[in-house]
């Protein structure tokens, strides 16, 4: 039996004894059973908005996505009867509960979790020991730098020592030459180091005498062939 079935037994009841007490010609009591009719209808009213309120709130968010036009307003649900409206708000209850059992549902399968974890566990090892690596690299790198440092420093010194010759070796040892070429009438040929050659000259009487050593010959001998040509241009 619904609420509707539940009010009508009332008003027939009260109906039936309001008849009961007319015959009579009861005044005062029907006025009173017409207070109890009119305050049962209103507090019946009262049921009723309260619990349109309550229903209105569960199905105001379902409502509002509802496309179809099945909850096109409370009234209209109302006139078919609480136990139409009553289902209406089970159907929405039972969809949000759905929903929210499908949102509660873990989204991916059972170890993916632990299987992307083993992946960024690899990813970190492999970063980890591409930075030793590079570490290293850079480390070899330092020390390339200072061994090329330390060259560096000794081309340094050695191009000093160099220009030093020229600067002021060379200017001294190419007089010396020019003296002892001078003295000595010799011309050296520096086109075959292996040989000792060259010529001795005697500008006055136009005589140019080759000479070709062989660096095997002994270093007395050589000499004493040098200054008998010495001897003979002078």
């Amino acid at each position: 039996m619904n609420t509707g079935d539940v009010f009508d037994e009332h008003l027939g009841v009260i109906a039936a004894l309001r008849d009961n007490y007319a015959r009579h010609d009861d005044t005062d009591t029907i006025r009173e059973l017409l207070g109890i009719q009119e305050e049962l209808e209103g507090l019946l009213s009262s049921r009723e908005d309260t619990v349109k309120q309550a229903i209105q709130g569960v199905l105001s968010s379902r409502r509002e996505r509802s496309d179809t036009g099945q909850y096109a307003g409370m009234d209209y649900l109302w006139k078919q009867g609480p136990a139409s409206l009553l289902h209406c708000s089970l159907t929405a209850l039972s969809s949000r509960v759905e929903e929210a059992r499908i949102k509660a549902v873990y989204p991916e399968e059972e170890g993916a979790h632990d299987a992307r974890l083993r992946e960024l566990e690899a990813r970190v090892a492999a970063s980890k020991q591409h930075v030793a690596q590079l570490t290293t690299e850079l480390e070899a790198l330092g020390k390339q730098r200072q061994q090329l440092g330390s060259s560096m420093k000794e081309v340094g010194l050695k191009k000093a020592q160099v220009d030093h010759l020229l600067l002021e070796d060379e200017p001294r040892i190419r007089h010396q030459l020019s003296l002892y070429a001078h003295v000595s009438k010799i011309s050296w040929r520096f086109d075959n180091p292996d040989r000792i050659a060259g010529t001795v000259s005697d500008p006055e009487k136009a005589d140019v005498r080759l000479f070709d050593l062989a660096p095997q010959m002994p270093r007395f001998e050589a000499t004493n062939q040098l200054w008998r040509l010495m001897e003979a241009a002078s």
